[in-house]
């Protein structure tokens, strides 16, 4: 997962896991940090966890696998 808080606003990112509180526990979006909460009204969660996809940002591109870099015996 990467956050859509440190991606540049280019990068078209709809959250859909806790970063704070509850992390990790699913999210419905980027408004909604309440179902973070680590109790209800804590208002200690964040929806900002977005899943890593190919070629938006770097800190994506690190994490995709080329076979063109697979050793051939």
């Amino acid at each position: 997962m990467t956050r859509k808080s440190t991606m540049p606003e280019r990068a078209d990112c709809e959250p859909v896991a806790c970063a704070e509180g509850r992390i990790g526990e699913p999210c419905a979006g980027s408004d909604d940090h309440a179902s973070c909460d680590t109790s209800p009204g804590a208002g200690d969660g964040r929806c900002d966890a977005c899943a890593i996809t190919a070629g938006v940002t770097t800190e994506n591109e690190m994490f995709t696998i080329s076979p063109t870099y697979i050793l051939q015996e």
